[in-house]
């Protein structure tokens, strides 16, 4: 029986499509790299006297999957490449060592958002030109793809010539900034500290853990490594005051480890578990790594720590109702002018609460610092106010809502959600401390919680009302001991501590804003005093105490059993609730208070306000 021969064409068509469909690679529309950067601004090549120091400032978009952050273990930071960790000519006193140079300046830079990178260098004493490679890292992850540059400085006109025609030794203060590179195989043994050692604020016997990673770039392998306390230093006076925690070795000394060798090129982190005196002052605290008990190049490093009393609260404090307490949240980091509108009537004020004008509704109004004058600005149409003090946008209506037009942070379920609005009070306010420009929002606490992303607006009521009381302890507990973002001029980060979107968030979580009114002024207290309620995505079978995963033994974060996450890989620190168990138990039947009970030791649950 013969084919008709318009069938044979046609099948002969499918066959050459079905072919050179085999041959294509679908590539999913998702398939962008975890780290990845594209630079947006260019330098130019630098000028410079000897010696001279300059701020550069430069800029990339996050073009990977991964949030960029300044905090955490994952931080984005600067390092010298080609080859990388070399110790750079052209570092300066703020760099974090010769090869680390700073972190991302902002707090969050999410997928396709900007980032910035804010740095100084510091010209040599020899004139010449210099050209040096940088390169992004997501710290203990990856370095960032597409995320290298290059800069050229050229030293000249102000060095002096001795009769020799050399140029002028450098003196040792300019060898402390200007480090000698440590070649590989030209010293026996010598250390890299590569992690930042920032300073601590702890109150009277308050436990904390500290982790550095160091290099080893010498040419032989590390055998015996332990971290010793040389010394305490009060006001640069050497003083008997004790940070040695239960689990040092000795009085001085804090680890030691043999197990196995640490190869040249090799790195190890070292954990460092304090304790506070119960004596207040602003201490440095000088360690030392030690190998084969001896100290090496590059092992020192010191700990500047303040312990302050911490006042505590009173049970009769505890116990009396107050009015829903206002609390002040730093959003995000920025450099640019931000630009507000709403449509409530509101004002301009100062950070004095001192009212500078009045501001129509509708009304586009940028608000920015200018660093260089070290003033603030604000500005709407051809009007202009310029102020030495922070400036807030305060409405007359604590619910209103503002509106950030030139902020850009998407739901990572869907781009069509952008969280830009906030209620209640916006600041912008430099940390001179910190050298970061905040946005700041001032909100009553309940507000604040209707704004919170921590969980699924579709989880169990139950489980919707046990994380609301969770979530207001732990933001409380903080308000109540401040000193967490002290440099800052908030209380809580948006980010960090607890991840707050707003406005936006709060519109499409009815349950979850419900559960907050449901709960309304209920935290946990132990012994009649608000407690810190830690909680995380799951466990692997069983939570952990404060003790084991931060040194500080609290008795209401002790290991309880979760049978729901039994299997599972732990995600997050362990300690307190876990979600999905707590998810689960409230799926079968168990009240918030039960929750909460059982993962937090014996807890009371109190009625602040």
């Amino acid at each position: 029986m013969l084919l008709n021969k318009n069938f044979l064409i046609k099948l002969s068509v499918i066959l050459a499509f079905l072919f050179l469909l085999s041959k294509v690679q679908i590539v999913s529309a998702d398939s962008r790299p975890d780290w990845a950067a594209e630079q947006y601004s260019k330098i130019s090549e630098i000028n410079l006297k000897p010696g001279e120091t300059t701020k550069i400032k430069v800029g990339f978009y996050n073009r990977g999957a991964y949030n960029w952050r300044n905090t955490g273990k994952n931080y984005v930071s600067l390092y010298t490449y080609n080859p990388k960790y070399h110790a750079s000519k052209l570092a300066a006193e703020s760099w974090m060592s010769s090869s680390h140079i700073v972190k991302l300046k902002d707090s969050l830079a999410g997928p396709n958002s900007k980032g910035y990178f804010e740095f100084e260098i510091k010209a040599p004493s020899k004139t010449g030109t210099y050209t040096e490679t940088f390169a992004l890292a997501a710290e203990n992850k990856a370095w960032v793809q597409n995320g290298q540059f290059t800069i050229t400085v050229k030293v000249s006109n102000s060095a002096e010539v001795d009769e020799k025609g050399n140029i002028e030794a450098e003196t040792e203060e300019n060898a402390f900034l200007n480090p000698p590179k440590i070649e590989m195989e030209k010293v026996d043994y010598a250390a890299m500290k590569l992690s930042l050692v920032k300073p601590l604020k702890l109150n009277f016997g308050e436990d904390q853990i500290i982790s550095l990673l160091f290099l080893n770039q010498g040419k032989q392998d590390w055998a015996s490594r332990s971290i010793v306390l040389n010394n305490v230093s009060l006001a640069g006076v050497n003083t008997n005051a004790s940070f040695a925690n239960y689990s040092w070795l000795e009085t001085n000394k804090v680890i030691e480890n043999s197990d196995s060798l640490v190869k040249k090129g090799q790195t190890e982190i070292y954990t460092i578990p304090l304790t506070a005196p119960e004596q207040a002052g602003i201490f440095t605290l000088h360690f030392s790594l030690l190998v084969d008990g001896q100290k090496i190049e590059g092992g020192n490093f010191d700990l500047p720590v303040t312990v302050i009393d911490p006042n505590p609260i009173t049970e009769t404090a505890a116990t009396t109702l107050i009015d829903d307490p206002r609390v002040r949240i730093g959003l995000f980091t920025t450099e640019e002018p931000m630009e507000f509108i709403s449509t409530f009537d509101y004002s301009l004020q100062n950070n004095k609460n001192l009212e500078l004008t009045k501001i129509v509704p509708g009304t586009k109004v940028y608000l920015s610092y200018n660093e260089t004058n070290k003033q603030y600005v604000a500005s709407w149409g051809e009007q202009k106010i310029i102020s030495e003090n922070p400036l807030r946008l305060a409405p007359l209506d604590t619910n209103a809502y503002f509106t950030l037009s030139n902020h850009e942070l998407l739901a990572r379920w869907g781009n069509n959600v952008n969280y830009n609005e906030f209620r209640d009070t916006l600041e912008i306010r430099w940390a001179e401390k910190t050298g970061y420009t905040w946005l700041i929002n001032e909100l009553d606490m309940e507000n604040y919680l209707k704004g919170m992303a921590e969980e699924s607006d579709s989880s169990p009521k139950e489980f919707l009302k046990a994380m609301a009381v969770a979530e207001r302890s732990y933001a409380y507990y903080y308000l109540k001991n401040p000193g967490k973002h002290i440099a800052g001029g908030f209380d809580l980060d948006a980010d960090y501590d607890q991840v707050y979107r707003g406005y936006v968030r709060e519109k499409i979580s009815p349950n979850a804003v419900a559960a907050v009114d449901e709960t309304w002024g209920t935290v946990a207290t132990y012994n009649g005093l608000p407690v810190d309620t830690p909680y995380f995505a799951r466990s692997n079978g069983k939570t952990k105490s404060a003790k084991i995963v931060w040194g500080a033994d609290k008795p209401w974060l002790q290991p309880v059993a979760t049978p729901y996450d039994k299997g599972m890989t732990q995600w997050g620190h362990g300690v307190g609730i876990s979600a999905r168990d707590a998810l689960y138990r409230a799926k079968n039947g168990a009240n918030w208070d039960d929750i909460l009970k059982y993962y937090y030791t014996g807890i009371e649950l109190q009625r602040m306000y």
